[in-house]
């Protein structure tokens, strides 16, 4: 309902928002919370919003098509005026009808929380009805209706605005295109209109306004405007075939549009494991930081490239990081986390967004998983179909010379050869995909498209990436959409060991590790009904053709030709020479607190004696690639008779595995055979991370939305030694109401120890569509890091 206030000093009507509280309605108003910004926006409000006779030229109404204003000459309206004439005393938007037409009433915004109003949030490509109530019948013959919706923003003065006029005969030609209203009811004083935003509106916050053609004098219509003040909130509408976000699969609508709790992968590729995650997409103010960020992400510039979802998609994954613009997240990989939070802590995207809107300053600090799982949150609340990927064994390819993650050994001043490429392998990467048709490249190149806010190269000059079609990728089309050819690198690159020649400078390939990157790309899968678990959907074959096939190596072949031009020497694709020795690794799954055991096993491949020189590396590391140390080495000289095995093994003592908890456990096994007889040099790695025990969630399985029930939450100290400094934080849809935190300090926890605790939480009546409602648990200590657990309920 829009609200009015008369001065007392003038017979002027004003609709002042000096009455009002800029955060009770729609948009959120001085987001750099700089104060004499937020009165200077709030004083040119006021004098936008006075309601006021136009006495306009004539030929109005001529040109309404081209959406254009002309110039008018403007009065105030007087009280007597005002009693005379048929005017606007009411505009009621419809929420709870409208919202639940657009499959937006689940949004926690569309009704009353307290001192703040219900707010309408409509998809584009959709009609949705107002009703327009006046102090009088309206009169067909002699009064005319045009709204107008602009796009504004508090940061600018720039603007789009659609002006059209109601139709009262209920033509609706103007569908599916062009903007348009036609009028659907009429009752007493009030008319219904039906309002129709194309799927090709920008998203974002529109202001409303009614002028209505009232009376003629002299020849010239007078018009009255009415401003309304509550916002249109225009999001994007996968259920609308016409959007290019559409998405015609009910299962993935639920999954990557609707569900706003999930899991994001990390691990290795042989021990993948879970971290659930909040993302939180409807809950109260994260829909107006998405609209914030969609207008941040286009420089405060008002445009109609706001309706672009491969615009607005590549601009989100700029913005949510901080490198170039003060974004959401400040990333860090290195150096501690003192001043912020450990990435590792975070349970979901409601706190991280929340906390940048109050602040207006970057969250500290974040990783990839964090960029992908805010992303997925800000995505999922525009209304963009969004999923989390993680790619594990992800390459990163640092140059522009050749699509192969590198090590390139050259001699420093003392003669020693040391690695300066800054090629990395890690772990695991998270990305995003977001749904879209791509009528920009061609309908072969439809579908999932690859973003990435995770700042690690440089796009055009700024930290973003994307949106790469995932088809385009698959064929090694590494110039079809945008950072195809780093994400193709990601998924398909050989590792490649360079040496330098001290001489010529000349680079020789002296080893090649194929179809070790991308393994196990994984999402999780749409099962709407289903409460927390891995529920792992692998992707792989989404990305990449079958390893080792023909097909992989010729796509990979003619990606690497056109990244280096057609310049791609004949044999540089080729390995070094005849692998003769092969070497494998026993697998490793050792929970934390243990030492553990690497045993390499090196086989004659060849018909003849090999002499083989044998070194095991074992080295501390981060999941991104980073080697940070030794841990244990050795070195073993063997002769191998025609098809003979040797198997050589390194031991790791409890204390060296618990040397370093804050890079999660990470090991990387380096084993290098050197063939005496031919020179040849055989390399292979490994990657292992030691398992760490799961937070042991109790609870009912069933409760309704709103009641109190108690939930235990336990941990066992699996380690020898003493954990410190231990605190459970837990974020989700199934609020904290007993302890009023959703951060509990524990304090210390001795070897083998059981903490437990019981706590009472309530399931959140939104979103309302959802049968489920779930929570996400973290354990963090100075020794163990990150430890998870979930807890889920169905809502009866």
């Amino acid at each position: 309902m829009s609200s009015r206030s008369f001065t007392s000093s003038s017979t002027r009507i004003v609709r002042s928002r000096f009455s009002e509280s800029w955060y009770s309605f729609g948009r959120t108003r001085p987001t750099m919370l700089e104060l004499d910004s937020h009165f200077r926006n709030m004083w040119r409000d006021d004098l936008r919003e006075r309601e006021t006779i136009t006495r306009r030229l004539e030929g109005f109404g001529q040109n309404l098509p081209g959406n254009k204003e002309e110039e008018y000459e403007r009065a105030e309206v007087t009280e007597a005026d005002l009693a005379a004439k048929l005017h606007v005393t009411n505009l009621d938007l419809n929420i709870s009808e409208n919202t639940k037409q657009h499959h937006a009433d689940m949004y926690e915004c569309t009704e009353v929380r307290g001192q703040k109003e219900a707010e309408l949030v409509v998809r584009r490509g959709q009609s949705f009805l107002i009703t327009i109530t006046f102090d009088r019948p309206y009169d067909i013959d002699k009064n005319d209706i045009t709204l107008l919706f602009s796009l504004a923003s508090d940061e600018s003065d720039s603007t789009v605005e659609e002006l059209f006029k109601v139709t009262e005969d209920q033509d609706t030609s103007y569908k599916p295109r062009r903007w348009g209203a036609t009028v659907v009811k009429k009752g007493g004083n009030s008319l219904t209109v039906e309002v129709f935003s194309p799927a090709s509106s920008p998203v974002g916050v529109w202001d409303l306004i009614v002028r209505t053609i009232v009376d003629v004098e002299n020849g010239k219509d007078l018009v009255w405007q009415y401003n309304h003040n509550e916002d249109v909130n225009i999001i994007f509408n996968p259920w609308c075939k016409e959007d290019v976000v559409y998405l015609p699969d009910p299962q993935w609508l639920a999954e990557a549009v609707e569900n706003d709790s999930g899991v994001l992968y990390q691990g290795t590729h042989d021990n993948i494991k879970g971290k659930p995650w909040y993302f939180g997409q409807f809950e109260d103010g994260i829909l107006h930081a998405a609209l914030h960020l969609v207008r941040k992400g286009f420089n405060f510039k008002m445009t109609r490239a706001m309706g672009n979802a491969s615009k607005v998609a590549r601009a989100l994954s700029r913005i949510v990081n901080f490198d170039d613009d003060n974004g959401v997240l400040h990333g860090r990989w290195k150096g501690g986390f003192a001043g912020g939070t450990s990435p590792d802590a975070w349970m979901g995207s409601v706190k991280i967004l929340k906390k940048y809107m109050s602040t207006a300053k970057p969250v500290m600090f974040g990783q990839c998983w964090v960029f992908s799982g805010v992303l997925v949150t800000v995505c999922r609340a525009l209304g963009l179909p969004c999923r989390s990927v993680t790619n594990f064994e992800s390459a990163h390819n640092s140059d522009k010379e050749r699509l192969s993650s590198d090590s390139i050994y050259r001699p420093n001043y003392s003669g020693r050869y040391v690695n300066t490429s800054k090629d990395s392998v890690w772990n695991f990467h998270v990305w995003n995909e977001v749904w879209m048709s791509r009528p920009d490249l061609g309908k072969q190149f439809d579908g999932w498209q690859v973003i990435d806010a995770t700042p690690q190269e440089a796009s055009e000059g700024t930290f973003c990436c994307g949106p790469a079609p995932v088809e385009a990728i698959k064929e090694g089309l590494i110039y079809i959409g945008h950072d195809t050819s780093f994400v193709f690198a990601e998924v398909n690159a050989d590792c490649v060991t360079w040496e330098e020649d001290p001489e010529t400078r000349k680079l020789k390939q002296v080893a090649r590790i194929r179809n070790s990157i991308g393994k196990n790309i994984s999402t999780h899968e749409p099962n709407h009904e289903s409460l927390v678990g891995l529920q792992r959907l692998d992707l792989t074959g989404q990305y990449k053709h079958p390893e080792g096939s023909a097909k992989a190596r010729g796509v990979l072949r003619q990606a690497q030709a056109m990244f280096r031009k057609d310049n791609l020497d004949e044999d540089e694709d080729e390995l070094p020479a005849s692998e003769d020795i092969g070497l494998s690794m026993d697998n490793i799954d050792t929970l934390v607190g243990n030492g553990f055991s690497v045993k390499i096993h090196a086989r004659n491949l060849s018909d003849v004696v090999r002499t083989v020189t044998l070194t095991i590396d074992i080295l501390y590391k981060t999941y991104n690639g980073v080697m940070t140390g030794m841990v244990a080495q050795s070195e073993h000289t063997e002769t191998l008779q025609a098809g003979q095995s040797r198997s050589f093994s390194l031991s790791v003592t409890p204390e060296q595995a618990m040397m370093r908890p804050k890079e999660g456990f990470n090991f990387q096994i380096k084993a290098h055979a050197k063939v005496k007889d031919t020179g040849n040099l055989v390399i292979q790695q490994y990657n292992v991370q030691l398992r760490r025990p799961d937070l042991v969630i109790k609870g009912p399985s069933t409760a309704k939305a709103g009641e109190t029930v108690e939930v235990e939450i336990s941990f066992t100290n699996p380690l020898p030694a003493l954990m410190t400094n231990c605190e459970v934080e837990i974020d989700g849809n199934m609020k904290v109401v007993a302890p009023f935190t959703d951060n509990i300090k524990i304090g210390d926890i001795s070897p083998g120890q059981t903490w437990s605790k019981t706590i009472k939480m309530s399931p959140t009546f939104f979103p309302r569509a959802q049968r489920k409602r779930e929570a996400s648990f973290g354990l963090e200590s100075d020794q163990l890091g990150d430890v998870r657990g979930s807890y889920g309920i169905k809502l009866t």
